[in-house]
């Protein structure tokens, strides 16, 4: 894989809408070598979320690869997948109601 950290090929996502099929990711491409830093923008309803969700391995793509070090997220079994993001992932979630007890104090 060319030491890239983190290679995603061919990423697709689509939601069903009742007999409707959202197209939401249109084959993304992207390779992140070792301490390289990117910023991911967008209009709202763009995919940012659903793109980073995926990356998190937190949602499944429709079709295409994402690797981690050379490994296929996706061909992981689940349990497997899950000791990946409890020992190498950290999120940061946008919805700040997830723990409505806590405050910024």
């Amino acid at each position: 894989m060319n030491n890239f950290l983190l290679k995603v090929l061919n990423l697709h996502k689509n939601f069903i809408e009742g007999d409707r099929r959202l197209e939401v990711l249109k084959g993304i491409s992207l390779n992140i070598k070792h301490h390289e830093m990117l910023a991911l923008v967008g209009a709202s309803g763009a995919g940012k979320s659903t793109f980073l969700y995926i990356l998190g391995t937190l949602e499944q793509p429709s079709s295409g690869y994402v690797y981690y070090k050379d490994k296929n997220l996706f061909a992981l079994k689940e349990d497997k997948l899950a000791a990946f993001r409890n020992q190498t992932l950290g999120f940061v979630f946008q919805a700040h109601h997830l723990l409505p007890e806590f405050t910024a104090l």
